[in-house]
């Protein structure tokens, strides 16, 4: 199986990455993963502070890359529950690697498929607010 890197980053990478306007500084709330084959690292997209609001889905931004560093393009992004693998959310990347998913709360894991190689998946990860995703596999 193909080895490869899950980075979700701090909120002031996604000015670099995607081109937003942000303000907001570097959280150190993050939790990181290793399955010896898998990295996974997921930090905050910012607090959201929504008080109240139930089922409200999150935004999870993402951009799939080689060990380069460079975009890998028209891959198939899955999104699956972990509790029964059910598909919850697709996306292909665009010509720089980008993509974007939403779900509620939950526990999650990503499947990429880029024509090249067997399906990619990554460790679980638990989803509460948005985040920034770097693959690179």
């Amino acid at each position: 199986m193909k080895s490869f890197k899950l980075i979700i980053l701090p909120v002031f990478a996604i000015g670099i990455l995607f081109g937003f306007a942000s303000c907001e500084k570097e959280t150190n709330n993050y939790s990181n993963q290793s399955n010896g084959e898998t990295n996974l690292i997921i930090r905050p997209f910012a607090d959201q502070n929504r008080v109240g609001e139930e089922e409200e889905e999150e935004i999870i931004a993402g951009k799939l890359e080689d060990l380069n560093e460079l975009p890998i393009a028209n891959a198939t992004i899955l999104l699956l529950n972990s509790s029964d693998t059910t598909i919850v959310d697709s996306d292909v990347t665009s010509q720089t690697g980008t993509f974007e998913l939403s779900a509620v709360d939950g526990n999650y894991f990503f499947q990429i498929n880029n024509g090249t190689s067997s399906p990619v998946f990554t460790n679980s990860f638990q989803l509460t607010q948005n985040i920034q995703v770097v693959i690179q596999i």
